[in-house]
């Protein structure tokens, strides 16, 4: 049988990757330097290859959504001062390399805000793999620890480890995050739904 020990992990470092990409979320006081001003929710840029990369979708531009970060022209999050910027994201890489078109770099700068506010908010994990075999001490086989998202935690261990190396194998879950399962179910012979 396995034992699987999920736990918060305080030390977990905030994401900084997303797939093969890597980024760089820049603080409200460097965007300022950047831009001249915002003009009825549009952005004048001091700086016109970060305007060009903006309009690229390379470059993201982050308000404050309450407490957590949201992209900028998303739904009511449309700043009408400079003020209200929060920060921005850039990526490294050419807008070709990093998706098909706009409406994809969207969609991966969407669900990297998303990911960073779940790593602000604590969603932070790591967890352990025993193998228990009756009175035996304990061996441990796997872990991994500064996952950032409850759902990327629970599939993680679903694809990466329960599938691949142990399916079909029976488990018990413990620890201060056990509560997760409950919520996103964990099978070793089947995805999460």
């Amino acid at each position: 049988m396995l034992r699987i020990r999920i736990e918060h992990d305080p030390d977990a470092l905030m994401p900084f990757t997303y797939g093969d990409w890597r980024l760089t979320l820049f603080p409200a006081e460097a965007v300022h330097l950047s831009i001249r001003h915002v003009e009825g929710g549009k952005i004048i840029w001091a700086n016109t290859t970060l305007g060009i990369k903006f309009r690229a979708g390379t470059l993201s531009l982050l308000v404050r959504d309450g407490p957590a970060l949201a992209v900028y022209g998303s739904g009511t999050q449309v700043p009408a001062t400079l003020e209200e910027i929060a920060g921005l994201i850039a990526w490294y890489g050419s807008p070709n390399a990093l998706g098909a078109n706009l409406a994809t770099r969207k969609t991966m700068t969407h669900e990297v805000i998303g990911l960073y506010n779940a790593w602000k908010r604590g969603e932070n994990y790591r967890y352990k793999i025993e193998i228990v075999r009756g009175a035996e001490a304990p061996e441990h086989v796997h872990g991994d620890e500064g996952i950032t998202g409850q759902e990327y935690l629970v599939s993680n261990l679903i694809s990466n480890v329960l599938q691949s190396r142990y399916p079909g194998e029976a488990f018990e879950v413990e620890g201060d995050a056990a509560w997760i399962v409950e919520h996103y179910p964990i099978r070793s012979s089947e995805t999460p739904s």
